[in-house]
């Protein structure tokens, strides 16, 4: 899988790779990868990169009063998974971890970019901040349904879609998925207007993300 396929990021470091078999990991990040995420953030903020003024950081003001917040972990379902009808149909049941973490980064609680760290030889890396967009929209969910509720988030992506979605759980079930991007305007925004996040079954989610991966698959022939 090439690096993040299907959101826009910048600062991609490395080529990153998939990883099998999902042991129920804790919805709040290690310590190791909160360490990772908050070496990465003071490095590519002070990159001295123009591309900071594109994600909203207008100044070095907005530079320093950058904070990290909510780390998620980043899943992903592979298409056999996916369009299996007969099989598992819980996003527990068929998603794989990508070995990655993404932190909102916020300036004056404002949300400007998702900074993501990967698992590269055995050490956590920051890789890549970026996605100003979807920062936005993840940080929606994470307001509508908070951890401090005991709320658990997993930012679910199908790369064969260019989709992503955001697994909502409660003590320790699934209550819904949340769209992103342009997923949520397939799902939920009639006529191009934005609406509150809501959830949406997995059931639901999949009747629209099957027949677009179809579609890749056939291109890719």
């Amino acid at each position: 899988m090439k690096a993040l396929v299907g959101t826009p990021v910048l600062f991609v470091l490395v080529t990153l790779q998939a990883v099998t078999a999902w042991a129920a990991p804790s919805d709040a990040p290690p310590a190791e990868v909160v360490a990772a995420a908050q070496e990465g953030m003071a490095t590519f903020l002070h990159a001295g990169s123009g591309h900071l003024a594109r994600l909203g950081f207008g100044s070095q003001a907005d530079e320093d009063a950058a904070t990290l917040g909510e780390g998620f972990e980043l899943l992903t379902i592979s298409p056999s998974a996916l369009l299996n009808e007969y099989g598992p149909q819980t996003v527990r049941d068929i998603a794989t971890p990508l070995s990655q973490w993404q932190f909102v980064v916020s300036v004056r609680g404002t949300p400007k970019a998702l900074l993501t760290v990967a698992q590269i030889d055995g050490q956590w890396v920051a890789v890549s901040l970026g996605a100003a967009v979807l920062a936005k929209e993840v940080s929606d969910v994470l307001a509508a349904r908070p951890r401090s509720a005991s709320y658990e988030h997993r930012l679910v992506r199908v790369n064969q879609a260019t989709s992503e979605f955001m697994d909502v759980s409660l003590l320790g079930k699934s209550v819904g998925e949340f769209p992103l991007g342009f997923l949520r305007q397939t799902l939920a925004v009639p006529s191009g207007k934005a609406l509150p996040p809501r959830e949406h079954d997995f059931k639901e989610v999949l009747s629209v993300l099957r027949p677009m991966v179809k579609r890749r698959l056939e291109m890719d022939r």
